[in-house]
């Protein structure tokens, strides 16, 4: 995975097997289907649904920090907390859910290369149990990496008409 620009975010499948029961790592499924966590899912690993857990639902936008620092929160995750997300679609909304992590200023964050795929086409094991973690208090971020990460329009080039990146 050397070849990667970013070899140091993608973990194998071998590596995850190898860690599902550190406690300094959360492993997060996040898919398409939000139903597929509840057939079966790795061991350890807690259902984040980017519908209901990262989207505000009374508008257009991601959830405020106070939600993100209480979905982290219930989750068991600290700020120091790394996470490994994996779904289905080849990780497309995994990937997502990662990014939105990192809008939140969480920089520990890995991915599972191949995703559930490829954790199921090796024969590993899935469960249906739901693991219990401690809850934590997760710090309210004070700002979201918009500026930084996140791609606005802005209109026609030359006009200060349309929304504007936040600084």
């Amino acid at each position: 995975m050397s070849s990667y620009a970013q070899p140091d975010v993608l973990v194998d499948t071998n590596w995850l097997e190898d860690h599902l029961d550190d406690p300094s790592i959360r492993i997060v499924e996040s898919n398409e289907d939000v139903l597929l966590y509840d057939t079966g899912h790795i061991r350890n690993a807690v259902h984040i649904d980017w519908r209901s857990d990262l989207q505000d639902d009374r508008m257009r936008d991601y959830i405020d920090p106070e939600r993100f620092a209480e979905l982290c929160g219930r989750n068991g995750i600290g700020p120091e907390t790394t996470c490994v997300f994996y779904g289905d679609k080849s990780n497309w909304w995994a990937a997502y859910a990662l990014w939105a992590f990192r809008l939140f200023g969480h920089t520990k964050v890995k991915l599972l290369n191949g995703g559930r795929d490829k954790w199921k086409s090796e024969g590993r094991a899935l469960t249906k149990d739901k693991p219990q973690f401690p809850g934590v208090v997760y710090p309210v971020p004070t700002l979201r990496h918009d500026g930084e990460i996140r791609a606005f329009f802005c209109g026609n080039p030359g006009s200060q008409s349309g929304p504007q990146a936040p600084d």
